[in-house]
């Protein structure tokens, strides 16, 4: 009865929620009703028994791909109820982290300038812990962005790795809509990415001589506010280069050690994210 869309959409919904909890089985058939008010009583049980296992299976999926991408999911399966959703947020020790203020913080990410989404790619490498961080000159729609160092030594601190430094160089693409990162942009990364592993490029402009003139691998990275398709994933999947979408960076920054700063204290003893002195934090750098 339901089209593949319109369960897509359901789910959509209910993963997208703030309820703290939803009891699959009652949602859609509530769903059910509204879509179709001719549907009979009888009708309804044999629906939702085709219906509620598709529903089931996305959810599912979205909760796999949170974990994989290293974000909490928005909701996890109750192991006493199976067919009840609570919220992940009411685990989290700082309740004021919940859904509303991710959705708060990507939302202000997503107002940014260029240059301002560029300072915060490089505060997103330092939050991951790498040195020597920074954007590399101001020109729009450069090949190179930012770049940085990832010590080994500090990541896996045994003597094999003592003293090993990898290259990181990324590009910034920033979407003032809700506006995919296609299989293209990848590739034309890709094209910097290779110039710059063979001497050759804008990259080698852009860049300071110290960092062009080590002899250590080089990795790529692309990083965005909204998200990839599939085919632009699997194309850097295959090309060895990492993304960074919207939601994975808005996970680094509710993580980030200068949060604080970001937050205040209402009357009503509430954390309240001041958007203002977040994106001002990054534009005065």
């Amino acid at each position: 009865m339901f089209s593949r869309s319109q369960i897509k959409e359901i789910a959509k919904e209910i993963w997208e929620s703030n309820d703290e909890i939803i009891e699959l089985e009652s949602f859609c058939e509530t769903k059910l009703r509204e879509l179709y008010p001719a549907i009979t009583d009888l009708q309804v049980p044999e629906v939702l028994d085709e219906f509620l296992p598709k529903i089931k299976s996305l959810i599912d999926k979205r909760i796999a791909s949170s974990r994989d991408r290293g974000i909490p999911p928005n909701y996890e399966f109750d192991n006493r109820l199976p067919n009840t959703l609570r919220s992940y947020s009411s685990k989290c020790e700082n309740n004021y982290l919940t859904r509303k203020y991710r959705k708060e913080i990507k939302a202000a990410i997503s107002s940014m300038d260029w240059k301002s989404f560029e300072h915060l790619c490089k505060h997103i490498l330092e939050i991951n812990r790498i040195i020597s961080a920074s954007v590399t000159q101001m020109v729009k729609e450069g090949g190179i962005d930012f770049y940085g160092l990832l010590d080994m030594g500090k990541y896996i601190p045994t003597v094999l790795f003592q003293n090993v430094r990898l290259r990181i160089i990324g590009q910034a693409k920033h979407h003032s809509g809700d506006e995919k990162v296609g299989e293209g942009e990848i590739r034309k990364f890709k094209t910097h990415y290779s110039d710059f592993q063979s001497g050759k490029g804008r990259g080698m402009e852009a860049l300071p001589e110290w960092f062009t003139e080590m002899r250590t691998p080089v990795i790529g990275m692309l990083v965005t506010n909204t998200d990839f398709t599939g085919d632009a994933e699997k194309f850097a999947e295959e090309n060895g280069i990492i993304l960074r979408d919207g939601d994975q960076i808005t996970e680094d920054i509710i993580h980030s050690p200068r949060s604080n700063e970001w937050f205040h204290t209402g009357k009503d003893g509430n954390r309240i994210f001041n958007q203002q002195l977040f994106l001002r934090s990054f534009s005065a750098i």
